[in-house]
């Protein structure tokens, strides 16, 4: 995770969210979130933006909550950037 940028607002999500931080293993439960972004084509500097103004996209689960949002916006034709800027808007 070391090839992330460090958000500036870091710590915000820190101070917001410290009991779920402590509690997960960042390879196993960020870093899979994180490279599912950047697959969409977020830029790394957009991620850490994103998560920094919306802290709880690193708390929703990738399997259950993020990859059934992202198909069903796929459902609709909408092309990968377009859901991407979704993503990006913290939606």
């Amino acid at each position: 995770m070391e090839d992330y940028p460090k958000p500036r607002y870091q710590s915000l999500i820190i101070r917001s969210y410290p009991a779920y931080l402590a509690t997960v293993n960042p390879e196993k439960t960020l870093l899979p979130k994180i490279e599912f972004y950047g697959s969409l084509g977020i830029s790394k500097e957009d991620i850490a933006r994103t998560v920094s103004s919306n802290p709880l996209l690193l708390a929703m689960n990738l399997e259950n909550r993020i990859l059934p949002t992202y198909n069903f916006l796929r459902s609709f034709m909408l092309p990968e950037k377009n859901v991407a800027t979704v993503v990006k808007s913290g939606a």
